[in-house]
């Protein structure tokens, strides 16, 4: 503070109540440092403390003066424009949040290598663990993308909360803000779907099965996004990176659970198959599946694994209505379609929260 020339002071959102040397200011508020300031803005509403400092001789000897050296008397700022400006300018508000975000974001070298390690880590596992492409292998590509998308957007709402709301009342919109964070950490974590789908293709050699790397890729980034979804829902809804961390486990478990690889869905009590049907983790392990036209399944007779084709695979685990070998059940793009449709409804639902916060907040 010693080395500060002039401090400037914003009263309670973003009212100036004070700019000047820091002794004078001291002077100004009554207060013996300047760190006790903010304990006066208590005493009186911020309003009254802008509509002070106007009147103060502090104001013309500190800010008029420069004002008219600058030639900035009479300058104000136009309302924003109506129609197309608005929407030019809601534009121009996702494309600087999108670049300050990405820029914070590869600032951030060892979050950046965290993230490169997590794909790389899980291929190998997944090498070394199953030895064909059984549905095991497909669950956990699905089950790994969405933890992807979930791990990486859980605490993105909380940690720059009080940050968003400040910039909230000068005019930044809810949907720029959460755009922003879909954007970026949407491009992060198909990366990071994209790298583990196609290390599965080259190492299980995936393509004499039917499976084509871009849509099992694209399908496996299509369950990241899901996991983003209800990561950016869950940090909207908690205040504290601890709870909503916590939270993740009481959102895996039951996506194991009623995903039919546990227990075939033709055989859930009705309770449980109900549940089935909101559960996020069926439908992209269901989408993986049917990216390919067989898969292995070990034959306990012989304890050797045998090509089954995809309908009889999808009978077993109950992703399938009828045992008729027509009958695939949902097909890829009504899996992609149902998936995308969870992720808008938990996006529209994380933009409430935020919005209502912030209502509240100002």
């Amino acid at each position: 503070m010693a080395q500060v020339d002039h401090l400037l002071v914003l009263a309670p959102g973003g009212r100036l109540a004070w700019f000047g040397p820091p002794d004078a200011g001291c002077r100004y508020f009554g207060v013996s440092t300047p760190d006790a300031i903010f304990n006066r803005f208590g005493d009186q509403p911020p309003e009254a403390w802008g509509a002070q400092f106007r009147e103060s001789d502090a104001w013309r000897k500190f800010v008029h003066t420069r004002e008219h050296l600058l030639g900035l008397e009479g300058v104000s700022r136009s309302p924003t424009s109506e129609g197309s400006g608005g929407r030019r300018s809601a534009l121009a508000q996702l494309r600087t949040l999108t670049a300050r975000y990405l820029q914070v974001k590869l600032r951030d070298r060892t979050g950046i290598a965290v993230l490169a390690v997590q794909p790389v880590v899980l291929a190998f596992v997944m090498a070394i663990v199953f030895p064909e492409h059984t549905p095991g292998l497909f669950f956990m590509l699905a089950l790994s993308c969405m933890w992807f998308g979930m791990s990486s957007s859980v605490r993105e709402l909380i940690s720059d909360r009080v940050i968003w709301q400040r910039e909230s009342r000068v005019g930044v919109g809810v949907l720029a803000y959460i755009g922003s964070k879909v954007l970026v950490l949407g491009g992060m974590v198909a990366l990071q779907c994209a790298f583990l789908s196609l290390a599965m293709w080259q190492v299980f050699t995936l393509g004499e099965h039917g499976f084509h790397p871009l849509v099992l890729g694209g399908v496996s980034a299509l369950a990241g996004g899901v996991g983003l979804s209800v990561g950016l829902l869950t940090s909207a809804v908690w205040t504290s990176s601890e709870a909503a961390v916590g939270t993740l486990p009481l959102l895996l478990i039951p996506q194991i659970a009623f995903s039919s690889i546990m227990v075939s869905l033709r055989q859930m009590e009705p309770v449980a198959k109900a549940l089935s049907w909101v559960t996020f983790q069926r439908y992209s392990f269901n989408a993986v599946l049917v990216c390919g036209d067989e898969i292995a399944m070990l034959d306990r007779r012989t304890a050797d694994f045998d090509m089954t084709p995809l309908g009889g695979v999808l009978f077993q685990l109950g992703l399938k209505f009828t045992d008729e070998a027509d009958d695939m059940g949902f097909s890829l793009a009504e899996l992609c379609g149902i998936q995308g449709g969870f992720s808008l409804l938990m996006l529209a639902a994380a933009v409430a929260i935020v919005y209502r916060r912030t209502q509240r907040a100002t």
